[in-house]
């Protein structure tokens, strides 16, 4: 099991293309912790079907500088993090140490 825990952020000015992105990463199994942020179990660029699709949807339009950023955190300092508002996300299914989150 991966020390890592991995989170995926954008800024995709489409609204089209923004929707498909979080809809693609629930797909893969990826968790919404923020409107643009998700985590995951697995690196997002090791997935040769998810990569791709997910380049393809963060194309550059003329009037903005779309990305998507994706970057290890361990799971020790995952769960280290602070919050400010309400975060109601169970850290242990996130973390893959439970596999069932009770709603």
């Amino acid at each position: 099991m991966s020390k890592n825990i991995f989170l995926v952020s954008y800024d995709i000015s489409n609204n089209k293309n923004r929707n498909k992105i979080a809809k693609l990463l629930e797909q893969y199994g990826y968790e919404r912790i923020q409107l643009s942020v998700f985590t995951g179990l697995t690196a997002p660029h090791r997935n040769k079907e998810l990569w791709p699709k997910l380049q393809q949807l963060a194309e550059p339009d003329a009037n903005a500088e779309n990305k998507i950023i994706c970057f290890a955190i361990s799971k020790k300092a995952f769960l280290n993090m602070r919050i400010i508002g309400n975060f109601s996300a169970d850290l242990a299914y996130l973390l893959g140490q439970k596999h069932t989150e009770i709603l």
